[in-house]
């Protein structure tokens, strides 16, 4: 009998039921995730000195987004374009040099640091068109700015145009297809800047920026962080693969944005020249986006749509792989090591490209 009373309390005892367990397990987990974040949000933000010691390497912000750039405003300012270049007055976006065009006609490249001049110990292509045989009845104004999205470019363009809109003159936007088109898309790079927002017919509207100092619009426009655990996993650490980090960071969302946005620009780009001049789209390829896999998007996007609002493009990529081909060079030696801009090599293609659309020898359709 003594031996039954023992047992009866253990028999008696429940066992916890499944969904006792999976809520237990499911509170486990949600709080080793909550104290993971508590953890690097108190290495990341904390002033103790050993938060600043034990989180050194995590206080990186590229550990989390990306930053694209150092943000060091280029000068001078503009308060609607975020900045210009030194070739560019201020006040009425006319080109200083706009003075030595005389009876010529003026030829307008609008474009990044890809065009622009950088170095100069390194041939302009204002100098190159000079001395081209075109040099004697035209004269190429560079109204290129350097670190430009296209929504800058087209704000610009149409800023400028009118200055020189009575002589007809030849215009090329260059578009660097691995970066302007990205760029257009983003409110803070190098300085706060306009980003191109299409309206809901899908024409170009952009948003500008409320402050040109950087620390003021950071401070009103925090990057959006959710976890800061979790970005360090799919951006700090190169863990995830890229397909499914992709996914996970939104980036078809990305994608599928950025493409109306390039649509948006090349219709305000139609709409601001169509009829008053002769234009064309100069496609420009760093020697990275070169070695892109085929399934970028950017690569041939720019081009199908310039067809589809036959707008004539000319492009560098066709031209470089065939010098490549022909001279044995690798596509190494058109770029700087530095900096992955061209070097003279590259410069010199670039202009062949650009006197092929001032002669009017458009890429075939």
């Amino acid at each position: 009998m003594n031996g039954d009373a023992s047992v009866r309390p253990e028999a008696g005892r429940r066992a916890p039921s499944v969904r006792v367990r999976v809520l237990v397990t499911l509170a486990c987990f949600v709080g080793g995730l909550l104290l993971l974040e508590a953890a690097m949000r108190f290495l990341l933000f904390h002033p103790s000195e050993l938060a600043r010691s034990w989180g050194a390497t995590l206080r990186n912000p590229r550990r989390y987004f990306d930053t694209k750039g150092s943000y060091v405003v280029p000068t001078p300012q503009d308060p609607e374009l975020g900045w210009l270049s030194h070739e560019i007055d201020p006040l009425t976006y006319r080109h200083i040099d706009a003075g030595s065009v005389g009876t010529r006609r003026p030829v307008l490249l609008f474009g990044s640091s890809f065009v622009y001049p950088l170095d100069p110990d390194l041939p302009d292509h204002t100098e190159l068109l000079e001395a081209s045989e075109l040099g004697r009845d035209h004269r190429l104004l560079n109204y290129s700015v350097k670190n430009y999205g296209l929504g800058q470019i087209c704000l610009l363009l149409e800023r400028s145009f009118e200055h020189h809109a009575a002589a007809r003159p030849i215009v090329i936007v260059a578009i660097m297809v691995n970066t302007v088109i990205d760029r257009a898309d983003m409110s803070l790079r190098q300085g706060p800047k306009p980003r191109v927002v299409p309206d809901e017919h899908g024409e170009f509207d952009v948003v500008y920026p409320d402050t040109l100092d950087v620390a003021e619009f950071i401070e009103r426009h925090p990057p959006e962080i959710t976890s800061y655990a979790w970005n360090h996993l799919l951006i700090g650490m190169d863990v995830v693969p890229e397909g499914i980090r992709n996914r996970l960071l939104g980036l078809p969302e990305v994608e599928r944005r950025r493409r109306e946005i390039l649509a948006a620009c090349l219709r305000k780009v139609k709409a601001t020249l169509d009829g008053r001049c002769d234009y064309f789209l100069l496609g420009l390829f760093p020697e990275k986006s070169i070695a892109a896999v085929d399934d970028d998007w950017r690569r041939t996007l720019w081009q199908e749509l310039a067809r589809e609002l036959e707008i004539p493009t000319v492009s560098m990529l066709p031209m470089l792989l065939r010098d490549v081909e022909t001279t044995g060079a690798s596509v190494g030696d058109f770029y700087l090591v530095d900096n992955g801009h061209p070097n003279q090599r590259g410069i010199e293609l670039i202009q062949a490209a650009i006197q092929r659309g001032v002669r009017g020898e458009y890429d075939e359709p």
